[in-house]
């Protein structure tokens, strides 16, 4: 009778220690979503001087800006394009969601507060992939066959 009461807490102290376990372990579907956390900067095709940014923040919450810099001090002399909105990763697809789009109507480079907002919101879909540094972020997408579109992967940088 003694050793039935001893392996019965036994087995209860099993079960209470797995029940614990189980409940505290978390499958991370991300990929890890953290990693892409920061800004990541890509010089627009080609232009030393034109940078599009993406600021992917830990509250899953996402800022496009598309600027122009001084090329000799850095300094920014104004933006053509922001868009902000939401972002959710599974595996290595990037939903980007309730985007809100600000832009300059004449395509110039103006402050920030200048640029109006667009119509509604939008959403994008890319597969992307880290380097083994981090530091570089790889979005790939499909293009229509008769669009005119950039060539894939569009690689930024983390800054």
């Amino acid at each position: 009778m003694k050793k039935e009461r001893i392996l019965n807490r036994i087995f209860s102290l099993l079960t209470i220690l797995m029940v614990l376990t189980f409940s505290t372990c978390k499958k991370d579907n991300s990929n890890g979503g953290g990693t892409i956390t920061g800004k990541w900067t890509h010089n627009f095709i080609g232009n030393r001087d034109v940078i599009q940014q993406y600021e992917f923040k830990t509250n899953d919450s996402v800022v496009f800006y598309t600027y122009k810099i001084d090329t000799l001090t850095n300094v920014v002399l104004g933006y053509s394009y922001r868009s902000m909105g939401n972002y959710k990763i599974e595996k290595s697809t990037l939903t980007i969601y309730n985007l809100v789009n600000f832009s300059d109507p004449a395509g110039n480079y103006v402050p920030l507060n200048q640029l109006v907002q667009g119509g509604g919101s939008t959403n994008e879909t890319y597969t992307f992939a880290l380097n083994a540094q981090k530091n570089q972020l790889s979005f790939y997408f499909s293009c229509p066959a008769d669009a005119s579109c950039l060539p894939s992967p569009i690689i930024y940088f983390k800054q």
